[in-house]
Protein backbone atom coordinates (compact mmCIF):
# COMPACT_ATOMS: atom_id res chain seq x y z
CA UNK A 1 0.00 0.00 0.00
CA UNK A 2 1.54 3.56 -1.04
CA UNK A 3 2.57 5.46 2.27
CA UNK A 4 2.67 8.97 0.38
CA UNK A 5 -0.04 11.46 1.40
CA UNK A 6 -0.50 14.53 -0.64
CA UNK A 7 -1.02 16.30 2.19
CA UNK A 8 2.37 15.82 3.21
CA UNK A 9 4.32 17.80 0.63
CA UNK A 10 5.22 21.48 1.91
CA UNK A 11 5.08 24.64 -0.28
CA UNK A 12 8.16 23.66 -2.00
CA UNK A 13 6.93 20.17 -2.64
CA UNK A 14 9.93 18.56 0.29
CA UNK A 15 8.18 15.65 2.59
CA UNK A 16 9.73 14.41 5.92
CA UNK A 17 10.71 10.68 6.09
CA UNK A 18 12.21 8.57 9.33
CA UNK A 19 14.94 6.15 7.09
CA UNK A 20 17.06 7.02 5.23
CA UNK A 21 18.76 3.98 4.39
CA UNK A 22 20.14 3.67 0.91
CA UNK A 23 19.38 7.18 0.08
CA UNK A 24 21.64 9.01 2.82
CA UNK A 25 22.96 11.27 0.12
CA UNK A 26 19.17 12.84 -1.38
CA UNK A 27 18.14 13.45 2.08
CA UNK A 28 19.18 16.30 4.83
CA UNK A 29 18.71 15.47 8.47
CA UNK A 30 16.60 16.91 10.97
CA UNK A 31 17.34 17.42 14.46
CA UNK A 32 14.22 15.52 15.36
CA UNK A 33 15.61 12.22 13.95
CA UNK A 34 13.68 12.59 10.76
CA UNK A 35 15.02 13.23 7.50
CA UNK A 36 13.85 15.68 4.67
CA UNK A 37 13.09 14.46 0.86
CA UNK A 38 15.73 16.40 -0.69
CA UNK A 39 18.70 18.48 0.10
CA UNK A 40 21.60 20.82 -1.61
CA UNK A 41 22.57 18.01 -4.19
CA UNK A 42 19.10 18.51 -6.01
CA UNK A 43 19.62 22.68 -6.60
CA UNK A 44 23.17 21.86 -7.46
CA UNK A 45 24.11 23.52 -11.12
CA UNK A 46 24.86 20.42 -13.28
CA UNK A 47 26.17 19.98 -16.85
CA UNK A 48 24.45 17.71 -18.89
CA UNK A 49 26.95 14.74 -18.21
CA UNK A 50 26.96 14.97 -14.44
CA UNK A 51 22.74 14.99 -14.82
CA UNK A 52 22.93 11.86 -16.66
CA UNK A 53 25.45 10.11 -14.70
CA UNK A 54 23.04 10.89 -11.41
CA UNK A 55 20.28 9.56 -12.78
CA UNK A 56 22.13 6.22 -14.25
CA UNK A 57 23.06 5.70 -10.47
CA UNK A 58 19.74 6.45 -9.02
CA UNK A 59 18.40 3.90 -11.62
CA UNK A 60 21.33 1.54 -10.23
CA UNK A 61 19.57 2.04 -6.67
CA UNK A 62 15.93 1.05 -8.19
CA UNK A 63 16.83 -1.91 -9.15
CA UNK A 64 18.85 -3.17 -6.95
CA UNK A 65 17.62 -1.82 -3.36
CA UNK A 66 14.43 -2.70 -1.89
CA UNK A 67 12.61 0.62 -1.31
CA UNK A 68 9.31 1.98 0.18
CA UNK A 69 6.94 4.37 -1.97
CA UNK A 70 8.34 7.31 -0.14
CA UNK A 71 11.96 6.08 -1.14
CA UNK A 72 11.13 5.16 -4.76
CA UNK A 73 9.58 8.69 -5.28
CA UNK A 74 12.82 10.84 -3.91
CA UNK A 75 15.03 8.49 -5.91
CA UNK A 76 12.62 9.53 -9.12
CA UNK A 77 12.32 13.24 -8.20
CA UNK A 78 16.16 13.20 -8.75
CA UNK A 79 16.05 11.21 -11.64
CA UNK A 80 13.21 13.78 -12.81
CA UNK A 81 14.80 17.23 -11.55
CA UNK A 82 17.96 15.77 -13.83
CA UNK A 83 16.06 14.76 -17.26
CA UNK A 84 14.06 17.93 -16.84
CA UNK A 85 17.34 19.94 -16.82
CA UNK A 86 18.92 18.53 -19.97
CA UNK A 87 15.53 18.63 -21.66
CA UNK A 88 15.32 22.50 -21.40
CA UNK A 89 18.91 22.50 -22.62
CA UNK A 90 18.40 20.09 -25.39
CA UNK A 91 14.87 21.99 -26.03
CA UNK A 92 16.95 25.00 -26.55
CA UNK A 93 19.65 23.86 -28.91
CA UNK A 94 16.77 21.91 -31.47
CA UNK A 95 15.08 25.85 -31.26
CA UNK A 96 18.24 27.75 -32.11
CA UNK A 97 19.39 24.62 -34.76
CA UNK A 98 22.19 23.71 -32.68
CA UNK A 99 23.19 20.55 -33.11
CA UNK A 100 20.87 18.47 -30.37
CA UNK A 101 19.88 15.33 -28.63
CA UNK A 102 16.31 16.23 -28.03
CA UNK A 103 14.41 13.28 -28.71
CA UNK A 104 16.07 11.17 -26.75
CA UNK A 105 16.26 13.43 -23.64
CA UNK A 106 12.24 14.38 -24.04
CA UNK A 107 11.80 10.46 -24.29
CA UNK A 108 14.08 10.37 -21.02
CA UNK A 109 12.26 12.87 -19.28
CA UNK A 110 8.38 11.33 -20.07
CA UNK A 111 9.95 7.96 -18.83
CA UNK A 112 10.81 9.71 -15.41
CA UNK A 113 7.56 11.23 -14.88
CA UNK A 114 5.53 8.43 -15.83
CA UNK A 115 7.18 6.54 -13.38
CA UNK A 116 7.04 9.14 -10.55
CA UNK A 117 3.50 9.52 -10.86
CA UNK A 118 3.21 5.53 -11.01
CA UNK A 119 5.28 5.68 -7.47
CA UNK A 120 2.40 8.03 -6.33
CA UNK A 121 -0.27 6.53 -7.63
CA UNK A 122 0.66 2.87 -6.73
CA UNK A 123 1.28 1.69 -10.01
CA UNK A 124 3.56 -0.01 -11.96
CA UNK A 125 6.88 1.28 -12.73
CA UNK A 126 9.06 0.52 -15.77
CA UNK A 127 12.78 1.37 -15.65
CA UNK A 128 14.27 1.43 -19.58
CA UNK A 129 17.79 0.93 -20.75
CA UNK A 130 17.32 4.50 -22.47
CA UNK A 131 20.65 6.91 -21.02
CA UNK A 132 20.02 10.80 -20.47
CA UNK A 133 21.93 12.24 -22.73
CA UNK A 134 25.38 14.12 -21.59
CA UNK A 135 28.21 16.65 -22.66
CA UNK A 136 29.87 19.20 -21.19
CA UNK A 137 26.86 21.91 -22.16
CA UNK A 138 25.76 23.51 -18.17
CA UNK A 139 21.88 23.12 -17.66
CA UNK A 140 19.84 26.06 -16.48
CA UNK A 141 20.87 27.63 -13.37
CA UNK A 142 17.43 28.81 -12.60
CA UNK A 143 15.52 26.46 -10.25
CA UNK A 144 11.69 24.71 -11.63
CA UNK A 145 9.28 27.20 -9.79
CA UNK A 146 6.41 24.50 -9.92
CA UNK A 147 8.31 21.74 -8.66
CA UNK A 148 5.33 20.49 -6.11
CA UNK A 149 4.69 17.31 -7.55
CA UNK A 150 0.97 16.95 -5.26
CA UNK A 151 0.06 20.14 -6.85
CA UNK A 152 1.00 18.99 -10.46
CA UNK A 153 -0.57 15.86 -9.63
CA UNK A 154 -3.39 17.53 -8.50
CA UNK A 155 -3.82 20.27 -10.96
CA UNK A 156 -3.09 17.86 -14.03
CA UNK A 157 -5.52 15.42 -13.34
CA UNK A 158 -8.51 17.68 -13.27
CA UNK A 159 -8.16 19.46 -15.83
CA UNK A 160 -10.84 18.49 -18.47
CA UNK A 161 -8.64 17.23 -21.45
CA UNK A 162 -8.99 14.99 -23.99
CA UNK A 163 -6.20 13.20 -25.69
CA UNK A 164 -6.72 15.43 -28.73
CA UNK A 165 -5.68 18.59 -26.87
CA UNK A 166 -2.57 19.95 -27.96
CA UNK A 167 -0.72 21.85 -24.95
CA UNK A 168 1.37 24.38 -25.15
CA UNK A 169 3.97 26.01 -21.90
CA UNK A 170 6.25 28.73 -22.17
CA UNK A 171 9.12 28.25 -20.30
CA UNK A 172 11.05 26.86 -17.49
CA UNK A 173 9.36 27.14 -14.52
CA UNK A 174 5.91 24.81 -15.59
CA UNK A 175 7.80 22.76 -17.67
CA UNK A 176 6.77 19.55 -15.91
CA UNK A 177 3.15 19.98 -16.60
CA UNK A 178 4.33 18.83 -19.97
CA UNK A 179 4.78 14.71 -19.24
CA UNK A 180 2.43 15.19 -16.17
CA UNK A 181 -0.69 15.80 -18.51
CA UNK A 182 0.83 13.70 -21.68
CA UNK A 183 0.75 10.36 -18.97
CA UNK A 184 -2.54 11.42 -17.28
CA UNK A 185 -4.43 12.71 -20.55
CA UNK A 186 -2.38 11.15 -22.94
CA UNK A 187 -2.00 14.54 -24.89
CA UNK A 188 0.60 15.95 -27.05
CA UNK A 189 2.41 19.36 -25.64
CA UNK A 190 5.11 21.62 -26.83
CA UNK A 191 7.36 24.13 -24.99
CA UNK A 192 8.37 27.20 -26.12
CA UNK A 193 11.31 28.65 -23.92
CA UNK A 194 10.39 32.06 -24.55
CA UNK A 195 12.29 33.56 -21.32
CA UNK A 196 15.45 32.05 -22.61
CA UNK A 197 15.38 34.49 -25.82
CA UNK A 198 15.92 38.14 -25.19
CA UNK A 199 13.06 40.41 -26.43
CA UNK A 200 11.03 37.19 -27.59
CA UNK A 201 7.75 38.06 -26.38
CA UNK A 202 8.23 42.03 -27.69
CA UNK A 203 8.72 40.37 -31.43
CA UNK A 204 5.91 38.42 -30.85
CA UNK A 205 3.74 41.23 -29.57
CA UNK A 206 4.93 43.26 -33.06
CA UNK A 207 4.39 40.24 -35.45
CA UNK A 208 7.82 39.90 -36.35
CA UNK A 209 8.17 36.53 -35.00
CA UNK A 210 5.74 33.60 -34.77
CA UNK A 211 5.27 31.60 -32.27
CA UNK A 212 6.19 28.34 -34.27
CA UNK A 213 10.14 30.21 -34.16
CA UNK A 214 10.52 29.18 -30.54
CA UNK A 215 8.99 25.37 -30.66
CA UNK A 216 11.22 22.13 -31.08
CA UNK A 217 7.33 21.04 -32.75
CA UNK A 218 6.32 23.76 -34.42
CA UNK A 219 4.27 21.26 -36.84
CA UNK A 220 1.79 21.00 -33.52
CA UNK A 221 0.60 24.37 -34.64
CA UNK A 222 -0.88 23.00 -37.71
CA UNK A 223 -3.53 20.73 -36.40
CA UNK A 224 -6.81 21.59 -36.06
CA UNK A 225 -7.77 20.30 -32.36
CA UNK A 226 -8.01 22.26 -29.57
CA UNK A 227 -5.05 24.38 -28.06
CA UNK A 228 -4.75 24.64 -24.31
CA UNK A 229 -2.19 27.40 -22.99
CA UNK A 230 -0.79 26.40 -19.65
CA UNK A 231 1.50 27.84 -17.02
CA UNK A 232 3.28 27.21 -13.86
CA UNK A 233 1.44 30.95 -12.39
CA UNK A 234 -0.15 33.78 -13.68
CA UNK A 235 1.01 37.76 -12.44
CA UNK A 236 -0.25 39.82 -15.25
CA UNK A 237 -1.42 37.09 -17.90
CA UNK A 238 -0.13 39.41 -20.59
CA UNK A 239 2.00 36.23 -22.32
CA UNK A 240 -0.69 34.17 -22.24
CA UNK A 241 -3.54 36.75 -23.60
CA UNK A 242 -1.26 37.19 -26.30
CA UNK A 243 -0.68 33.44 -27.24
CA UNK A 244 -4.71 33.19 -27.08
CA UNK A 245 -5.21 35.77 -29.25
CA UNK A 246 -2.40 34.96 -31.92
CA UNK A 247 -3.74 31.70 -32.50
CA UNK A 248 -7.54 32.37 -32.28
CA UNK A 249 -7.03 35.39 -35.28
CA UNK A 250 -5.77 31.76 -37.48
CA UNK A 251 -9.20 29.92 -36.19
CA UNK A 252 -7.75 28.26 -33.50
CA UNK A 253 -9.71 27.18 -30.54
CA UNK A 254 -8.00 27.89 -27.22
CA UNK A 255 -8.56 27.26 -23.86
CA UNK A 256 -5.79 28.59 -21.07
CA UNK A 257 -5.11 28.54 -17.52
CA UNK A 258 -1.90 28.07 -14.68
CA UNK A 259 -1.55 25.77 -11.38
CA UNK A 260 -1.10 29.06 -9.75
CA UNK A 261 -2.40 32.74 -9.37
CA UNK A 262 -0.47 35.98 -7.66
CA UNK A 263 -3.78 36.94 -5.71
CA UNK A 264 -2.11 38.89 -3.31
CA UNK A 265 -0.70 41.49 -5.96
CA UNK A 266 -4.37 40.87 -7.82
CA UNK A 267 -5.64 42.12 -4.32
CA UNK A 268 -2.98 45.14 -4.29
CA UNK A 269 -4.35 46.81 -7.26
CA UNK A 270 -7.70 46.26 -6.35
CA UNK A 271 -6.73 48.39 -3.04
CA UNK A 272 -4.96 50.88 -5.34
CA UNK A 273 -1.36 49.59 -2.99
CA UNK A 274 0.29 48.41 -6.94
CA UNK A 275 -1.28 49.61 -10.38
CA UNK A 276 0.44 47.21 -12.37
CA UNK A 277 -1.53 45.00 -14.98
CA UNK A 278 -3.63 41.99 -13.58
CA UNK A 279 -5.18 38.95 -15.37
CA UNK A 280 -9.05 39.07 -15.60
CA UNK A 281 -10.88 35.94 -13.91
CA UNK A 282 -13.44 35.47 -16.73
CA UNK A 283 -10.40 35.69 -19.41
CA UNK A 284 -8.71 32.26 -17.80
CA UNK A 285 -10.60 28.96 -18.40
CA UNK A 286 -8.55 26.88 -15.61
CA UNK A 287 -8.17 29.52 -12.91
CA UNK A 288 -7.61 28.22 -9.57
CA UNK A 289 -7.55 29.28 -5.74
CA UNK A 290 -3.54 28.45 -5.43
CA UNK A 291 -2.23 31.04 -4.38
CA UNK A 292 1.64 31.86 -6.10
CA UNK A 293 3.82 32.76 -2.95
CA UNK A 294 6.50 33.69 -5.40
CA UNK A 295 10.49 33.19 -6.17
CA UNK A 296 11.45 34.77 -3.55
CA UNK A 297 10.15 31.81 -1.13
CA UNK A 298 12.12 29.13 -2.93
CA UNK A 299 15.15 31.31 -3.42
CA UNK A 300 15.40 32.10 0.43
CA UNK A 301 14.39 28.65 1.46
CA UNK A 302 16.83 26.75 -0.25
CA UNK A 303 19.55 29.58 -0.82
CA UNK A 304 19.18 31.48 2.62
CA UNK A 305 18.31 28.44 4.63
CA UNK A 306 18.45 24.88 3.37
CA UNK A 307 21.57 24.99 1.77
CA UNK A 308 24.30 26.85 4.40
CA UNK A 309 22.11 25.88 7.63
CA UNK A 310 20.42 22.66 7.06
CA UNK A 311 16.95 21.34 7.54
CA UNK A 312 15.60 22.65 10.75
CA UNK A 313 16.15 26.18 9.81
CA UNK A 314 14.45 25.47 6.33
CA UNK A 315 11.59 24.39 8.22
CA UNK A 316 12.32 27.30 10.97
CA UNK A 317 11.93 29.57 7.59
CA UNK A 318 8.92 28.31 5.91
CA UNK A 319 7.27 27.95 9.78
CA UNK A 320 7.72 31.68 9.76
CA UNK A 321 5.55 32.21 5.90
CA UNK A 322 3.01 30.43 7.89
CA UNK A 323 3.88 27.09 5.85
CA UNK A 324 3.93 23.65 7.60
CA UNK A 325 1.85 24.16 9.80
CA UNK A 326 0.27 21.47 12.07
CA UNK A 327 -3.49 21.80 11.45
CA UNK A 328 -3.83 22.83 7.66
CA UNK A 329 -1.49 21.31 4.75
CA UNK A 330 0.64 23.54 2.51
CA UNK A 331 -2.02 22.80 -0.22
CA UNK A 332 -4.98 23.82 1.67
CA UNK A 333 -3.01 26.99 3.14
CA UNK A 334 -2.56 27.86 -0.40
CA UNK A 335 -5.65 27.44 -1.31
CA UNK A 336 -7.20 29.41 1.41
CA UNK A 337 -4.88 32.52 1.34
CA UNK A 338 -6.06 32.60 -2.34
CA UNK A 339 -9.81 32.45 -2.24
CA UNK A 340 -9.09 35.44 0.43
CA UNK A 341 -7.36 37.39 -0.88
CA UNK A 342 -9.61 37.03 -4.04
CA UNK A 343 -12.92 37.52 -2.56
CA UNK A 344 -11.32 41.09 -1.04
CA UNK A 345 -11.28 41.58 -4.37
CA UNK A 346 -14.84 40.53 -5.19
CA UNK A 347 -13.98 37.14 -6.77
CA UNK A 348 -15.91 34.78 -5.50
CA UNK A 349 -15.70 30.77 -6.81
CA UNK A 350 -19.55 30.13 -6.56
CA UNK A 351 -22.22 29.31 -9.14
CA UNK A 352 -24.06 32.76 -7.82
CA UNK A 353 -24.51 35.77 -9.98
CA UNK A 354 -22.19 38.45 -9.06
CA UNK A 355 -23.33 42.26 -9.00
CA UNK A 356 -21.00 44.10 -10.96
CA UNK A 357 -21.88 47.25 -9.10
CA UNK A 358 -19.79 46.38 -6.18
CA UNK A 359 -17.06 45.12 -8.21
CA UNK A 360 -17.63 41.34 -8.32
CA UNK A 361 -16.11 39.63 -11.23
CA UNK A 362 -17.07 36.52 -13.14
CA UNK A 363 -15.26 33.37 -12.99
CA UNK A 364 -15.89 30.94 -15.79
CA UNK A 365 -17.88 27.95 -15.77
CA UNK A 366 -14.87 25.69 -16.28
CA UNK A 367 -12.89 27.02 -13.70
CA UNK A 368 -15.60 26.69 -10.97
CA UNK A 369 -15.66 23.07 -11.92
CA UNK A 370 -11.92 22.77 -11.67
CA UNK A 371 -11.69 24.59 -8.41
CA UNK A 372 -14.86 22.05 -7.07
CA UNK A 373 -13.10 19.09 -8.27
CA UNK A 374 -9.37 20.41 -6.67
CA UNK A 375 -11.27 20.92 -3.38
CA UNK A 376 -12.15 17.76 -2.56
CA UNK A 377 -9.03 16.25 -4.26
CA UNK A 378 -7.36 18.51 -0.94
CA UNK A 379 -10.22 17.43 1.53
CA UNK A 380 -9.52 13.69 0.50
CA UNK A 381 -5.55 14.15 0.00
CA UNK A 382 -4.96 10.85 -1.73
CA UNK A 383 -2.54 10.65 -4.58
CA UNK A 384 -4.74 9.42 -7.56
CA UNK A 385 -5.93 10.71 -10.34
Amino acid sequence: MNDIKLSEFDILGFFDIDDNTFIEEFVTPLGNGKFLSRNEIYYKKRTCEECSKLREKCKQILSSKNLNYKKQFIVFEYMLNCSAKVFYTQLQNKVANKENQYELAKKCFEEDCENLICTLTNNKINLSEMILPGGEESTEKRFIELDNKALLLMFCSQLPLTGNSKVILTGLGGILLGPFIKTIHGCDYAVAPLSAYKGAKELLAENKASLKDYLAEPEILDSDSEFVFLDDNVGTGGTMRMLVKMLQEEGKSCRCGAAQYNWINYNKVETGEKTIDRFKPDDIDFLTKFNYPGIHLLEHAIIEHLIPYGGDDYIAYLKSKSYRRDNASDLETLANKGERYANASGVFFTDDEINASKGEKRVNKTSLELIKKIDEKIKGTEPTY
